[in-house]
């Protein structure tokens, strides 16, 4: 009968071949560097090649044969139990167009099988199993290592595929590793020409994938490598790689997402990107020298050639021969003296400026020149920079315009080298567990307060942000500090919890959400503090304020605020979805527009310090303004 276009001739045959001992080494080490596989993963993938070959198709279904032997419950050791424990079970073997994906398609189809087989098998009368069987026996010849008394005598065993065979299968393959090399044997029920060309078709293709796999310089994982991840004490079994497909598209972070689409005319406070807008004052700017230390910085930090696309949701980073040469343009006013009555022209403009993300730059530079000083116009989406990159990044333009050398060097690894991993935690018990922990609370999690608008946020179709600052004197915040430190509270968790009363009084709600910003950034690499990008991230914060007891509600704050964070793997933008879809709420509305950012480190007061590019700054002449979008505050 015909079986997957195959036909049953009613006669067995065999064919046999060997790998070389320097192909067989790499398949056993080097080779599973490249995807951190095992050596079923590359043999199954060679043979999917092999049915590709001759029989066509991309798909390809196999039954495995297995071991049996698998870690199914703790303390139950069955590797030297004499037994039955062969294991059956099919597989799907899908192929891509590129080698390597083909292999991390493979291997992650195989892990997906759950117990290694066990309770995996076919169902008696269920449909026809695949033609093609497989089964890997191992490196027999260490199973006798030490054993004088007896050996493996690897003799033909007559016939192996008898007529009264009712499996179905009409070829079998067998591989396992003796003197140090590969042997594989296909027993056949199909034509003699069928079998030649599948066993040549397979050697060809295990050299292939062995020699791939072997010159790839960097591991790529797939999320099968991260399951049993439960936290960073994890991470060191997994190193990283740095610089795989450095030009490819990657993975957005959750909040990267909501800023490109939080941007559009549709949302809530939409037409609005995350974005900061600043000026600086000089008696005198060298234009000619700040876009050449521009264009340098470009060069230098990658993140600065950023773009995103909508379709995608993912990221990509431009090579410096794919971005154009930066012109800064300078407004020539010398024929008056700068008149700080009135916003400038430039800062109309550039304040609330709306970048198209796809394009490149997502920043802007220009100068106007008066007569009696130089203004430097500095406008940021902060899609691609979070606050301490983007000071960072300043930092080096400083350095780059002085010519003092004193610049750090970048870290080895990028963005991309750090999302490309961290994107995979998505697949870990890690990210499960903390999904769980906000599921559990979701039910509980009040919706957004009222606030007495004199505009309300669904007619605002180009809102406009302004600043309201309040200073504290030095004396006022070292006292506030000390009282936060005797009773063991974080200066953060007061400030929100304050916050949280602020809103809660205006609105008139005892229960509202805040969202919280915080700067996510795992040990991935030994220098992930020095990385460039937007490792921003949120927590949902649930603000209770009932009675008049300050002291416990900082307290609840302090306590909430830091159990939260240690949930933050899954992130506020996924609670807040999340929360939405529970009630059924509008997706264009902000569930969670009132947002805090706690930044009072020493990064920031040093941003504050010293003149900027040149020392005839005007320090105290700076000005400042930021947007959020699907913010009301």
């Amino acid at each position: 009968p015909a079986v997957g276009g195959w036909t049953d001739t009613g006669t067995d045959r065999s064919e046999e071949f060997t790998l070389p001992e320097d192909t067989t080494r790499d398949l056993l080490g080097p080779a599973h560097r490249a995807y951190h596989t095992r050596v079923d993963d590359l043999l199954l993938t060679a043979l999917a090649r092999a049915l590709e070959g001759v029989a066509g198709g991309r798909v390809h279904h196999v039954v495995r044969e297995g071991h049996g032997r698998e870690d199914i419950a703790p303390g139950l050791d069955v590797s030297g139990t004499v037994g039955w424990f062969t294991t059956l079970h099919p597989v799907r073997l899908p192929l891509a167009d590129d080698l390597g994906d083909s292999i991390r398609a493979v291997k992650e189809s195989l892990r997906a099988v759950p117990a290694g087989g066990i309770g995996h098998g076919p169902l008696p009368g269920d449909r026809p199993l695949p033609p093609v069987w497989f089964n890997y026996l191992g490196r027999l010849d260490t199973e006798q290592a030490g054993s004088a008394d007896w050996r493996l005598v690897l003799e033909d065993a007559g016939e192996t595929m008898p007529a009264c065979n009712t499996t179905g299968a009409l070829l079998t393959v067998l591989a396992h590793v003796g003197g140090g090399r590969l042997h594989v044997r296909l027993d056949s029920r199909l034509d003699a020409a069928t079998t030649r060309s599948l066993a040549g078709a397979l050697e060809a293709a295990l050299t292939e994938v062995v020699g791939h796999c072997v010159t790839r310089t960097a591991v790529r994982y797939t999320p099968s490598d991260f399951r049993d991840v439960r936290g960073e004490a994890d991470l060191p079994a997994l190193p990283p790689s740095v610089g795989v497909d450095p030009e490819a598209w990657f993975d957005m972070t959750e909040i990267q997402k909501a800023y490109l689409v939080g941007r559009l005319g549709n949302y809530e406070i939409g037409n609005v990107a995350n974005h900061v807008y600043s000026e600086y004052h000089y008696r005198d700017l060298d234009t000619d020298r700040l876009e050449e230390s521009v264009n340098r910085l470009v060069a230098e930090c990658d993140v600065l050639r950023t773009v995103f696309s909508h379709e995608r949701l993912q990221q990509r980073i431009l090579a410096p021969t794919e971005v154009p040469r930066y012109r800064i343009p300078v407004h020539d006013h010398t024929d008056r003296d700068y008149d700080p009555s009135g916003p400038s022209e430039v800062r109309e403009r550039l304040s609330h400026h709306l970048y198209d993300p796809e394009r490149f730059p997502l920043f802007t530079f220009e100068v106007s020149r008066f007569r009696d000083r130089s203004v430097l116009h500095i406008s940021w989406d902060l899609i691609a920079l979070d606050v301490r990159s983007r000071l960072a990044v300043m930092r080096r333009l400083d350095d780059l315009h002085r010519g003092t050398g004193r610049r750090p060097p970048l870290a080895g690894a990028g963005f991309k080298d750090y999302q490309d991993y961290v994107a995979l935690l998505k697949h870990s018990r890690w990210y499960e567990d903390d999904r769980a922990y906000w599921q559990d609370r979701l039910a509980t999690l009040p919706l957004r307060c009222a606030l007495p608008f004199a505009t309300s946020p669904d007619t605002v179709t180009h809102p406009r942000f302004a600043e309201h600052t309040l200073r504290i004197g030095p004396e006022v915040w070292d006292r506030f500090k000390e009282q936060a430190r005797r009773h063991g509270v974080s200066t953060s968790s007061v400030l929100l919890a304050l916050f949280g009363s602020v809103v809660s009084y205006f609105s008139g709600a005892d229960e509202l959400p805040i969202t919280l910003t915080l700067s996510q950034r795992l040990p991935v690499f030994e220098d992930s503090d020095e990385l460039l990008g937007n490792f921003t991230s949120t927590v949902l914060h649930h603000h209770t304020d009932r009675g008049a007891d300050a002291e416990a509600l900082i307290r609840r704050t302090h306590d909430l605020l830091w159990e939260s964070i240690g949930h933050a793997l899954y992130s506020g933008v996924e609670v807040q979805r999340d929360l939405s879809r529970l009630h059924g709420l509008d997706p264009t509305r902000a569930v969670s527009p009132i947002v805090f950012t706690g930044v009072v480190g020493q990064e920031t007061r040093d941003a504050d310090r010293g003149a900027f590019l040149d020392d005839s700054e005007l320090t105290g002449e700076r000005h400042w303004s930021a947007q959020t979008s699907q913010a009301w505050i």
